[in-house]
């Protein structure tokens, strides 16, 4: 799988980082945009992507920059500060090698564009190594179970709308798979929940309630983003040889390069993914 991947796509680095990457240093919705970064980021940016976390608990004097850097941070459920206009909830789940900054700018993007409290399931890097294995196996993620959990049963919501990105479709499929052996199996329930997986590269994410098709599930593709063809957008004999089932439509972009959140995906959303249901939820 992995290689045929590699293989159907022409170009890596652009499939990862685009097409205008210079262009985005000046781009503030841009994970790339120059003015996002300071030094200190930078270098614990360099430190997610290439040094694994330390196996042993950081001692308590050790200083917070250091900590972050050799000890990595813990994946964390952070809620959202804005003011709750609905009956709805938003969670979004962050993809490989992200820390804080990229999920702020993410978490800000989201806000902005639906006008709504976005809350965040961090999942922290551990290294691109590390990060990577965990895609490959299949990374479990209790800390999204819980408030999934929670607030399909609180009749108070009446929708919960999870939007993912690369490694935490992984986490995602894995959490409905998760409701699936509890039994949540609730017509009722599963009718709330909504499923938004960007850069699909999940093995599977399957519907709890076949004939249904509950809960409601969507796929996003850039045609040459190398990760969603590890996924969504592999091709139908890699799908059937590596068993890999993703339910519900899939719309993919053709020829268009690019991985990030926001710079590959969401920067001309209101024109590319009209046909999503996603799309009803901008605001008139």
């Amino acid at each position: 799988m992995f290689y045929n991947a590699f293989y159907n796509t022409p170009n890596l680095y652009k499939s990862i980082c685009g097409e205008n990457i210079i262009n985005n240093f000046s781009n503030d919705k841009s994970e790339f945009c120059k003015n996002h970064w300071d030094i200190q980021s930078i270098i614990e940016l360099i430190s997610d992507i290439f040094f694994p976390s330390l196996p042993f608990s950081c001692p308590s004097w050790c200083p917070h920059f250091f900590r972050k850097m050799f000890f990595g941070g813990s994946s964390t459920f952070i809620k959202s500060s804005k003011e709750k206009k609905d009956d709805q909830f938003w969670i979004y789940v962050n993809g490989i090698l992200t820390n804080k900054k990229i999920i702020e700018m993410n978490r800000i993007l989201l806000e902005d564009m639906f006008d709504r409290p976005i809350h965040v399931v961090h999942n922290d890097s551990d290294s691109i190594f590390i990060d990577l294995i965990e895609c490959l196996v299949g990374k479990q993620y209790e800390d999204l179970t819980e408030p999934a959990f929670v607030t399909l049963l609180d009749n108070k919501i009446k929708k919960i709308v999870i939007i993912c990105h690369s490694q935490g479709t992984i986490v995602v499929g894995n959490v409905i798979n998760s409701l699936k052996k509890m039994g949540f199996t609730n017509k009722k329930y599963l009718k709330k929940l909504e499923i938004y997986a960007v850069a699909n590269c999940a093995t599977k994410m399957e519907y709890i309630l076949k004939n249904e098709q509950l809960p409601y599930i969507e796929s996003f593709s850039n045609e040459n983003d190398f990760v969603s063809r590890l996924g969504c957008n592999a091709s139908d004999s890699i799908k059937k040889s590596c068993d890999i089932k993703i339910d519900g439509p899939v719309i993919i972009i053709p020829n268009k390069h690019g991985h990030m959140f926001n710079t590959h995906y969401f920067n001309n959303f209101e024109n590319e993914y009209q046909e999503s249901k996603l799309h009803t939820y901008l605001p008139k």
